[in-house]
């Protein structure tokens, strides 16, 4: 009763009216809230779509799954491809005219696709481009790779007929799992990238048929925002997954001579230096980390040998990560006990109360308590009765 009356603000004789009137409140409310999240749906599907394609989810899949329920998104496999249309022609025009006819392209593209294929999600990119995700675990890479390109073959044609707009596609290779899609993407953006500038009349393009320049290295921004956000969080194994799809598409798709993967390697041992510099108060901790990255000659030694020692480092990295947050749970958990004890006569102790006290989420508070100590708050709180 202290609770809901500090919360709504309001005082009343008789406790059933007041509890009576406040609860009508929040179902009224609650039905109000579920109204507005229903109306911020398709935002929450767009902004879930941008961040997978981003690279900004690094959880595992089964949280994924759990953020895209929240967004009312059904995912319906793991491996698929991702692409790009882009409506050409529209390039150097900007008016709200051309906006608006562009909306209105994109709506029927859209619809259309549908009729398609039913195994995709888009986004939109710009003004006139729209990015597909298809998802598909039940057929065969090459089998689904040639239906996603009949598709788009089918909408040019037909909207090359009907509208005499033009569309151009670009193609990233396949995906294995969720985590994977910024890869796709990124691929699908050069492959785009290309149809553009190149002097020959493609309207699609698969990224793996695009010819390499053996002289550039490839190590685009998102994979280095990924590869930090990884490290932060402590995730080894998706960063050494990181520089490994780095490794294969230099060494492997681009053959790059000698002195190209040198460079390659400076860049990587950059980032990981990046990484450390958030931790320079821990200079201890991180001396050994330090020193190993340190003593590493690109120029002298073999590739090989610098792939292991860059996951060495990274795992010694990490698990330096994972010992700070062990160690700092321990001592949350501490302190929560030295309060429960402190506080437990007390008729106002309630989980919200404790959480406000250490001033973290109610959840946060529950899970690391059950993490760590391997039961609920609850069940502590019961033996002090």
């Amino acid at each position: 009763m202290k609770t809901l009356k500090e919360y709504t603000g309001t005082e009343s004789r008789n406790d059933y009216d007041f509890l009576h009137g406040n609860i009508s409140k929040l179902i009224a409310t609650n039905v109000d809230l579920h109204s507005q999240l229903a109306e911020q749906k398709p935002l929450l599907k767009d902004a879930f779509l941008k961040q997978l394609l981003a690279g900004e989810l690094t959880e595992k899949n089964q949280n994924l799954q759990e953020f895209a329920a929240l967004a009312d998104l059904p995912i319906i496999g793991n491996k698929g491809f991702v692409s790009i249309l882009k409506v050409a022609g529209y390039e150097e025009m900007s008016s709200s005219e051309i906006y608006e006819e562009l909306h209105a392209i994109r709506l029927v593209i859209q619809k259309e696709s549908l009729k398609l294929c039913q195994k995709f999600y888009v986004t939109n990119l710009d003004s006139d481009k729209m990015v597909y995700i298809f998802l598909d675990d039940q057929k065969d890479t090459d089998v689904f790779a040639r239906d996603i390109e009949q598709m788009f073959l089918s909408l040019k044609k037909q909207f090359q007929h009907q509208y005499r707009i033009s569309l151009k596609v670009g193609f990233g290779q396949p995906f294995q799992s969720l985590l994977d899609i910024s890869r796709s993407y990124n691929e699908a953006v050069q492959a785009l990238d290309y149809i553009t500038i190149s002097t020959n009349d493609y309207h699609l393009f698969w990224y793996n048929e695009m010819i390499k320049e053996t002289v550039l290295f490839y190590y685009p921004l998102d994979y280095e925002f990924r590869l930090l956000k990884n490290l932060k969080e402590g995730n080894a194994e998706e960063a050494k997954k990181i520089l490994q799809e780095i490794y294969e598409e230099n060494i492997n798709n681009r053959c790059l001579p000698k002195d190209m993967l040198e460079q390659v390697m400076y860049e990587i041992k950059g980032t990981l230096f990046k990484a450390f510099d958030q931790y320079s108060s821990k200079k201890e901790e991180l001396e050994k980390v330090w020193k190993n990255i340190w003593d590493i000659q690109v120029d002298e030694e073999s590739i090989e040998s610098l792939k292991n020692k860059f996951d060495q480092a990274i795992e010694c990295y990490c698990q330096m990560i994972a010992d700070q947050r062990k160690e700092s749970n321990h001592t949350m958990i501490h302190s929560i006990k030295t309060f429960l004890h402190e506080h437990y006569q007390s008729p106002d102790l309630t989980i919200y109360g404790i959480a406000e006290h250490f001033n973290r989420p109610e959840k946060f508070i529950s899970h690391i308590f059950k993490e760590e100590t391997g039961e609920y708050l609850y069940e502590y709180l019961e033996k002090f009765a």
